[in-house]
């Protein structure tokens, strides 16, 4: 991510870093056939998640934070 910022995931709000990855497989970016996991720009996860349209899992750190970002 370029700026650390909140995240909601559900009803839980999560905190991304500057070394948070995103990762889509077509909802969030990258190939519409899920084939092919892509790395995501903050713009593109922002968007996705203003429409709800991706599930996904995040990996939290010890502090909180979130490390990972994956399209499921």
């Amino acid at each position: 991510m370029t700026r650390p910022g909140k995240l909601h995931v559900g009803e839980r709000a999560r905190f991304g870093a500057y070394d948070t990855q995103a990762w889509g497989s077509g909802g969030i970016c990258g190939d519409a056939t899920g084939k092919v996991d892509t790395e995501c720009t903050q713009a593109q996860l922002e968007k996705a998640a203003k429409t709800g349209n991706a599930t996904v899992t995040v990996t939290i750190r010890k502090d909180g934070t979130a490390s990972e970002i994956r399209e499921q």
